[in-house]
C-alpha cells in the first residue's frame, strides 16, 4: 500500500468529503465527455491512471504550495520584523542619547575608584603566588624522590613473583589419578623412620646465618666425586639411603646459599646504622619533611631487605616446580592402587590439607580434599601469602610424626612430589614471614606518595585559582580603562544610527503597509488551500481536453460548487492560473477540451461541487490566479502566448503538466509560443517523417536539450512511448531511457513537445495515457485578436513592432518589480547585528526605491499606450 506523508496535511473532519468529491469529479468526466461529442465531435478518453494522477496531483500541489505560502510568509514575518525592530532602535537611541553624558561622568568617576582597587589586589595576588610557586618546586621535588623509591620497591616485590610461580609449577605434573592413588590408601602403613630432609629443612629456617659453613662443607664433600662417582649414584635402581639423602641435601643447600646471599648485604646495613646513635635517630625524626637523603637512605634500605629476602625463596619454590614436573595422572593413580596407604604418604597428604586450610586432618579428611577434581589446579593458583604462621608451625609439627619420609621416594612417586612441594612452601614462607614488613613499608612509602601528590595538587589549584583571580583583575582593569573611550564611541554611533533609522522608516513606510495586506492574505490562502488545491488538481489532471466553455462550467460551476457546499476550505475569488503557476512541475492530465467547455466543468460543475460539500475554497475562484502570477503570465505574453484566458490556461498545461504536452494546435498558436520559449535553450524541431529524427531525438535526451515535433498525425511512433511515459530507469546512479532497444543516458531538463495541426484528431485511448492532450483551438475573441494583429502587422508594421516592444517591456518590468522586492527582504532577513549599522541595507533601500519609481512611471506608460497588464 502506497502512503503519502501529505495526507497529513489534510485535517480528519475535511477527509471524507474530499474523498467524495474526488469521486464525483472523476465521475463528471463521463458526462461531459459525452457532451463534449454531442456538441464538437470531439472524442475524449479518461482511463484509471488519470483519477491516480488526480490523487498524485492534489497531495503534490498541497504540499508544494503549503511550503510555498510558508516561505512566502517567512519572507514577509522577517522584513515586518527587521522594520519594527528599526522603529524600537529608534525610539531607544532618543532615550538613551539623553543619558549619555550623565553615564559618562560616572563611569569616569568608578574607573578611578576601580584603579586603585586593581593596584592593591594585584600586589597581594602577586605575593601569593611567590609563596605558592616556592611550595610547589618543594613538593615537586619530594613527589619526584617518592615516585623514585616506589618505583624501586615494587621492583624489588616483583622478584618474589617467580618464586610463587614455580611453587605452581610443581603442582603441574600432578592430575587427577595422582590424587585418587593417594585418596586409595585405606590406612597409612608405619614405615622406619627418618627426619633428614624436615631437619635439614628447619635448620635453615632458623639459622640463616650457620648456612655458609654447612654450604662450604657440603662443597668440599662433592669436590671428591669425579663423573665415575655420579656415573655410579646414576646406576642404581633404588638408591640408598646416604646417596639419597644426600641429593635431598644438595638441593636444600643450593636454597640455603642463595638466601645466605643476603647476608653480606644485611651485615654492611647493619654496619652503616651501627654509627647512628640516639640523638641521631632522634634527629630524622624531627624533621617535619626529611630531607632528600635520609628519605633515599631509608627507602634503599627497605627495598635492599626486601630484595635480599624475595630472593631466597626463588631456589625453594624452583625446586618445588621440579619436584612436581614429572607428575602426571598415572602417578596419582599409582597412590590410589595401594591396598594399605603408606604411613608417609598419608602424612604428606595430611600436610597438604594443613596448608590448603582442611578442618579435619586426618586420612579421611586429606581424602577429601583430594576428590575435589580441581585440586591440583588449587594447589597451583594457591595464594602462598596467605598461609599463616600456625599453619607452617602444624605442618613442621606433622612432619614430624612421620619416621619413613626419606623413604618416600621409593613408597609413592606423587608422594615425593607433593613433599617436596610442601618443603617448598615451608621454605617460601620462612622467606615471605621476612618479606610481609618491607611490602607494609613499601605501601607506607605509596600511601606518603600518594599523599604527597594530593598536597601537590591542592597547592596547584590554589595557584590556578590565584592566577584566575589575578587575570581576572588584570582584564578588569583593562576593561575599566577602555570604558571610558568606549563611551565616546557609543555617542558617536548613536548619532550615525539616527540617521540610518531615520532613512529607513521614512523609506520603509509604504512597504510596511504592503507587506502587512499581503502577509494577511496569505494566511487566509493558506487555510484555504485544502480547496484551491484541490480544484487546482481536478483541472490538470482532467481539463485538458475541453473547450473554454466547458472548462468554465466543469470548474467554476459544477467542481467549485460541490467544493463549497461540502465546507471544504477554499479561496474566494479562485482562479485556476493564481494558484498554479510559479509552482514546481506536477503531474497533470489536459486535452482536446475547448475552452467553453473548460469553463464549464470548472467552474459550474467541479466548483460546485466543492462549494456544496463545503469544503475551503477561495471565493471567487479562477484557475489563472491560483496556477500562475503576473510575471509569468507576462513573461509568456512577450514570447508570443495571447494573454486570453485560454491562452493562459493552456500555458500553465503546457508548462506544469507531469507529461509531455500533445497540442491540438490548427492556428499553430501553440507552435509559435514554443519556438520562441525555447530558442535561447537550443530547441531541435523534429518530424516523425524523418528517417534521421532518432539520431537528433538521441542527442538531446542525452545533453537536455528540448525538442518539438511538429504536424503529428493522429499516429505517434511507438519508438518513443518510453520517453512520452517518463520510463527512466536508474542502475548504480546512472539515469536512462530506452529508445528502442537503445539505453540513452537521461537528462533531468530534457523537454518534448507535440503539435498538430489537425483540429480534431482521433487518438486513440493510449495516446491520452501516454501524453497530455491539450486544446489550443482558440476562441473567437482570441482569433479576432490574432487577424487584429496580422491586418496591423501588414499595414502598419511599426505599430505592431511597437506593441510588441511594449509587451515585452512590461514584462521585464513586472519582473523587476518582483526582483526589487526580494532583494529587499532578502537584504532585511540576512542583516545581521544592529540594522541600523548596515550601511549596505540603507543603500540597497535607497537604490530599490528609485529604481521602483522608476519602473512604476515605466509601466503607466505602457498601460496608457495600449498594452494590456
Amino acid at each position: 500500500m502506497v502512503t503519502y506523508p501529505q495526507v497529513a496535511k489534510i485535517p480528519e473532519e475535511f477527509r471524507p468529503i474530499i474523498v467524495e468529491h474526488v469521486v464525483h469529479v472523476h465521475m463528471s468526466i463521463a458526462h461531459y465527455s459525452h457532451e463534449f461529442l454531442l456538441r464538437l465531435r470531439r472524442n475524449n478518453y479518461v482511463t484509471p491512471k488519470h483519477y491516480m494522477d488526480f490523487l498524485t496531483n492534489y497531495l503534490s500541489l498541497l504540499k508544494e504550495k503549503d511550503a510555498f505560502i510558508k516561505a512566502q510568509c517567512e519572507r514577509l514575518i522577517g522584513g515586518l520584523a527587521k522594520i519594527e525592530e528599526a522603529n524600537v532602535q529608534l525610539q531607544d537611541l532618543n532615550a538613551k542619547l539623553a543619558v549619555q553624558k550623565v553615564i559618562v561622568a560616572e563611569q569616569t568617576k568608578e574607573c578611578e575608584t576601580l584603579l586603585q582597587e586593581i593596584t592593591k589586589a594585584t600586589s597581594a595576588a602577586t605575593a601569593k603566588q611567590t609563596v605558592a610557586s616556592i611550595k610547589s618546586a618543594e613538593i615537586t621535588e619530594q613527589s619526584a624522590i617518592i615516585s623514585e623509591e616506589k618505583a624501586e620497591a615494587e621492583e624489588a616485590l616483583s622478584a618474589a613473583l617467580p618464586a610463587l610461580e614455580a611453587a605452581r609449577l610443581a603442582l603441574s605434573d600432578l592430575d587427577k589419578n595422582d590424587i585418587t592413588e593417594i585418596r586409595s590408601f585405606a590406612t597409612p602403613p608405619e614405615a622406619v623412620q627418618n627426619r633428614i630432609i624436615f631437619e635439614e629443612m628447619s635448620e635453615a629456617e632458623e639459622a640463616l646465618s650457620a648456612a655458609l659453613p654447612v654450604q662450604e662443607a657440603a662443597r668440599l664433600a662433592l669436590s671428591d666425586l669425579d663423573k665415575n662417582g655420579i656415573t655410579e649414584i646414576r646406576s642404581f635402581a633404588t638408591p640408598p639411603e646416604a646417596v639419597q639423602n644426600r641429593i635431598i641435601f644438595e638441593e636444600m643447600s643450593e636454597a640455603e646459599e642463595a638466601l645466605s646471599a643476603a647476608l653480606p648485604v644485611q651485615e654492611a646495613a647493619r654496619l652503616a646504622l651501627s654509627d647512628l646513635d640516639k640523638n641521631g635517630i632522634t634527629e630524622i625524626r624531627s624533621f617535619d619533611t626529611p630531607p632528600e637523603a635520609v628519605q633515599r637512605a631509608i627507602i634503599f634500605e627497605e627495598k635492599s631487605e626486601a630484595e635480599e629476602a624475595l630472593s631466597a625463596a626463588l631456589p625453594a619454590l624452583e625446586a618445588a616446580r621440579l619436584a612436581l614436573s614429572d607428575l602426571d595422572k598415572n602417578d596419582i593413580t599409582e597412590i590410589r592402587s595401594f591396598a594399605t596407604q603408606p604411613e608417609a604418604v598419608q602424612c604428606v597428604c595430611e600436610c597438604v590439607a594443613i596448608i590448603r586450610g582442611v578442618k579435619e586432618i586426618n586420612w579421611k579428611g586429606a581424602k577429601g580434599m583430594m576428590a575435589d577434581p580441581n585440586f591440583l589446579r588449587n594447589l597451583q593458583e594457591m595464594n602462598c601469602d596467605l598461609i599463616t604462621q600456625k599453619q607452617v608451625k602444624d605442618v613442621k609439627a606433622h612432619m614430624k610424626k612421620s619416621k619413613k619420609l626419606d623413604t618416600m621416594q621409593q613408597i609413592s612417586k606423587a608422594g615425593y612430589g607433593l613433599l617436596k612441594f610442601v618443603i617448598a612452601v615451608l621454605g617460601y614462607c620462612a622467606v615471605y614471614k621476612e618479606v610481609k614488613p618491607k611490602q607494609d613499608k613499601v605501601e607506607a612509602l605509596e600511601k606518603e606518595y600518594t599523599e604527597a601528590c594530593n598536597y601537590l595538587a591542592s597547592l596547584n589549584r590554589e595557584i590556578e585559582r590565584l592566577q584566575k583571580t589575578l587575570d581576572g583583575l588584570n582584564n578588569k582593569y583593562e576593561t575599566a580603562m577602555l570604558r571610558r573611550q568606549e563611551l565616546q564611541e557609543e555617542t558617536d554611533i548613536m548619532m550615525r544610527r539616527l540617521v540610518a533609522a531615520d532613512k529607513l522608516m521614512s523609506g520603509l513606510s509604504s512597504e510596511q503597509k504592503r507587506w502587512t495586506l499581503d502577509l494577511a492574505a496569505l494566511y487566509v490562502e493558506q487555510s484555504r488551500l485544502i480547496g484551491n488545491c484541490l480544484l487546482s488538481a481536478s483541472f490538470l489532471s482532467y481539463a485538458g481536453p475541453f473547450s473554454y466553455s466547458f472548462r468554465a462550467t466543469m470548474i467554476y460551476e459544477d467542481w467549485m460548487g460541490d467544493v463549497q457546499a461540502r465546507g471544504i476550505p477554499l479561496t474566494t475569488p479562485f482562479t485556476i492560473e493564481k494558484n498554479l503557476t510559479n509552482e514546481v512541475e506536477i503531474s497533470g492530465y489536459a486535452g482536446p477540451f475547448s475552452y467553453s467547455f473548460r469553463e464549464t466543468m470548472i467552474y459550474e460543475d467541479w466548483m460546485g461541487d466543492v462549494q456544496a460539500r463545503g469544503i475551503p475554497l477561495t471565493t471567487p475562484f479562477t484557475i489563472e490566479k491560483n496556477l500562475t502570477n503576473e510575471v509569468e503570465i507576462s513573461g509568456w505574453n512577450s514570447e508570443g502566448l495571447p494573454p486570453d484566458e485560454l491562452s493562459v490556461q493552456n500555458g500553465i498545461l503546457t508548462t506544469r503538466a507531469s507529461r509531455f504536452p500533445l497540442c491540438i494546435d490548427p492556428q499553430t498558436q501553440a507552435l509559435s509560443w514554443i519556438k520562441r520559449k525555447e530558442t535561447k535553450n537550443n530547441l531541435k524541431v523534429l518530424s516523425f517523417n524523418d528517417p534521421q529524427f532518432l539520431r537528433q531525438l538521441e542527442m538531446a535526451i542525452k545533453y537536455g536539450m528540448p525538442v518539438l515535433f511538429q504536424d503529428v498525425n493522429e499516429y505517434i511512433d511507438p519508438v518513443v512511448d518510453n520517453v512520452l511515459e517518463k520510463n527512466i530507469k536508474v542502475e548504480s546512479g546512472r539515469s536512462f531511457v530506452m529508445l528502442g532497444s537503445t539505453e540513452v543516458d537521461y537528462d533531468p531538463n530534457y523537454r518534448m513537445y507535440l503539435t498538430t495541426k489537425l483540429s480534431n484528431p482521433q487518438f486513440n485511448p493510449a495516446t491520452y495515457s501516454k501524453a497530455v492532450v491539450i486544446n489550443y483551438t482558440v476562441t473567437v475573441q482570441g482569433l479576432e485578436d490574432q487577424l487584429l494583429s496580422v491586418v496591423v502587422r501588414a499595414e502598419r508594421s511599426d505599430l505592431e513592432e511597437q506593441r510588441e516592444s511594449l509587451i515585452i517591456e512590461t514584462s521585464a518590468n513586472k519582473s523587476l518589480l518582483s526582483g526589487l522586492e526580494d532583494s529587499l527582504l532578502r537584504e532585511l532577513a540576512t542583516s545581521t547585528g544592529n540594522m541600523l549599522d548596515n550601511v549596505e541595507l540603507v543603500n540597497t533601500l535607497e537604490n530599490t526605491k528609485s529604481k521602483a519609481a522608476e519602473v512604476s512611471i515605466a509601466s503607466c506608460v505602457c498601460s496608457s499606450e495600449g498594452v494590456s497588464s
